[in-house]
């Protein structure tokens, strides 16, 4: 159907309209997948929603020392962040350390394309 004839005939210039050319190919990946074309490019896009970023304290991923951190998962895709909790530790401080970790979770959220605006803050 779709085969090397038919492009070297697209190469060529060919009789065919563009048009034409589209619908062959329609045609020749219903034949090879078994679907049609618009079913195999139709995607459902789900809007998202805005998700809260857990702020929590704990144990760190890479060590036993206590830190603050904020984590969301979002589309598949993990967001995290931690800061090491000092030993006189005062609100001012951590207000600090969540003022940091939101900065770090927003730098996060940019490098791996995650829009800033679906993230909902603990103190939002």
């Amino acid at each position: 159907m779709f085969d090397a004839d038919v492009c070297r005939e697209i190469d060529d210039g060919g009789d065919r309209s563009p048009q034409e050319y589209v619908d062959a190919y329609a045609d020749y990946i219903a034949e090879k997948f078994g679907e049609s074309f618009a079913d195999i490019c139709a995607v459902e896009l789900q809007p998202l929603e805005k998700t809260r970023v857990d702020y929590a304290g704990g144990c760190s991923r890479s060590g036993s020392h206590a830190v603050d951190y904020m984590r969301i998962e979002i589309a598949g895709i993990e967001l995290y962040a931690e800061i090491p909790v000092p030993d006189d530790d005062t609100p001012e401080k951590e207000s600090k350390r969540y003022d940091e970790l939101v900065d770090e979770i927003d730098h996060e959220a940019f490098k791996k394309g995650v829009p800033s605006e679906l993230l909902y803050y603990w103190y939002d």
